[in-house]
C-alpha cells in the first residue's frame, strides 16, 4: 500500500524564528499522509472535485483553494467512504519550541526523571503554563541556541527564564521551576565532557547543502506517522510506500530520519505513545514522486486546509461556515484506537479557539 505525503507550513527551521516569533508568517506546520489503494479512482474523484467546484488546472493545489475548502471537504468525504486512511500531524511551532525547550533544557532526561509516571503530567502542566506566559525574549534566545550552540548563547537563555519563573503568577510551580533551571545551568556550566552542553540542545539535522536545520518539525512530524502507520498496519510494513513530494532541500534530511527511527526502535530506544508505534517489526519504503501524482495532490490540499484553519484560530479570525463544515469530515476520520486521523500538537488554548475544547 502507498501513503502519499505532502506538508503545508513550511519554510524550514522552527528555530528561524526571525525577530518577532513569527516564523516567515507561518506559526502552523502540517504534515499529512493518505492510503491511496486505487489511483485511477482517486485521480477520477480530484477531477470530479475540480469540475464541480470550478477549479482550473491541470492539478489541484491547496495554494489555489484558499477560498474552496469544499473541496478539501470532498476528499476527506471520498476518504471516509473508501475507507481510506488519513494521517495528519498538526504542529504550532511556538508550542514545539517550547516542548523542546521543556525536553532539552528545563527538565531533560538525563536528570533521570520517571517519564512514564509524575514527569510525565509535570511536563504538560509545565508546558502549558508556558505556552500561555513565557517571554518571546527566552524563545529567541533559545532559537539562537539552537543555531549556533554555542555555550554562551546556551547559558544566556537562562537569566530570562529564571525571571520569568521567579513572578507570582507561576504560583505552587514557582520554587519548583527555580529549582529545575538553577539545577539544569549547573549541569550545563559545570560539564566536563568535550560538547557535553549539546544535550541540552535538540540534535541538529543537516540539509544537502550542509546547512545546520533545528527543530524542524517536518521530522517529528514524519516520525510519528511513520509510527502511527506502523500501529495501523499492526506492524506489516514491508509492502508500504511513503511516497513524498520531490523536495530537493529537505528529501536527503526525511530519508535520514527514516533511518534513525528505525535504528533507534531496533536498540528499543523508543517512547511509549497511546496512538503510535514505534517498535518496528518490518520498514516500509521511502519514494519521492511528482506533485502531479494524484495522492500526492490530495495530501496537499488536505494539508493547506487544516494549517489555514489553525492558522486563522491563532490569530482569532473565525472559520467560514464550510471550512467548518469541512474541518468536521476531516475529524470523521480520526479513529484513534487505530491511529488514524488528526494529532494536533498545540496549546489547549489554540485548540478551545479553534473549537476542539
Amino acid at each position: 500500500m502507498r501513503f502519499y505525503l505532502d506538508e503545508s507550513g513550511s519554510t524550514g527551521d522552527v528555530a528561524k524564528v526571525g525577530a518577532h516569533l513569527d516564523f516567515g508568517d507561518q506559526p502552523i506546520f502540517v504534515l499529512a499522509a493518505i492510503g491511496v489503494r486505487d489511483g485511477v479512482a482517486l485521480a477520477a474523484e480530484l477531477r470530479r472535485l475540480a469540475d464541480l467546484h470550478g477549479v482550473v488546472g491541470a492539478e489541484l493545489r491547496s495554494t489555489n483553494l484558499v477560498k474552496k475548502p469544499e473541496v478539501a471537504g470532498g476528499i476527506a468525504d471520498y476518504l471516509l467512504a473508501t475507507d481510506s486512511p488519513l494521517f495528519i500531524e498538526m504542529m504550532d511551532k511556538r508550542f514545539l519550541m517550547i516542548i523542546n525547550l521543556m525536553n532539552y533544557l528545563v527538565l531533560p532526561p538525563v536528570r533521570g526523571f520517571d517519564e512514564m509516571g509524575k514527569a510525565l503530567i509535570m511536563r504538560k502542566v509545565i508546558v502549558e503554563l508556558m505556552a500561555g506566559s513565557l517571554p518571546d525574549i527566552v524563545l529567541i534566545a533559545y532559537a539562537k541556541a539552537c543555531e549556533t550552540e554555542l555555550p554562551a548563547d546556551l547559558e544566556a537563555v537562562y537569566p530570562a527564564l529564571r525571571k520569568w519563573a521567579r513572578e507570582p503568577e507561576r504560583g505552587e510551580f514557582r520554587d519548583l521551576l527555580i529549582e529545575m533551571i538553577d539545577d539544569s545551568l549547573a549541569d550545563v556550566v559545570g560539564t566536563q565532557e568535550p560538547d557535553g552542553h549539546l544535550r541540552f540542545l535538540p540534535a541538529p539535522d543537516r540539509s544537502v547543502t550542509g546547512r545546520s536545520i533545528s527543530i524542524l518539525p517536518g521530522l517529528s512530524a514524519l516520525t510519528n506517522i511513520y509510527a502511527r502507520i506502523n500501529k495501523y498496519r499492526r506492524g506489516h510494513l514491508a509492502d508500504v510506500t511513503l511516497v513524498h513530494d520531490e523536495h530537493m532541500l529537505f528529501g536527503e534530511i526525511l530519508t535520514e530520519a527514516k533511518k534513525m527511527m528505525e535504528r533507534l526502535s531496533s536498540e528499543e530506544a523508543v517512547p511509549i505513545l497511546p496512538n503510535a508505534d514505534y517498535r518496528l517489526r518490518e520498514h516500509a519504503s521511502l519514494a519521492f514522486a511528482s506533485s502531479s501524482e494524484p495522492g500526492v495532490q490530495a495530501a496537499d490540499v488536505l494539508a493547506g486546509f487544516v494549517m489555514r484553519f489553525f492558522r486563522d484560530a491563532a490569530t482569532g479570525r473565525r472559520p467560514s461556515a464550510e471550512a467548518g463544515t469541512t474541518m468536521q469530515n476531516v475529524m470523521e476520520l480520526t479513529h484513534q484506537p487505530e491511529a488514524r486521523g488528526i494529532n494536533l500538537v498545540a496549546a489547549d488554548t489554540l485548540l478551545r479557539k479553534a473549537g476542539f475544547h
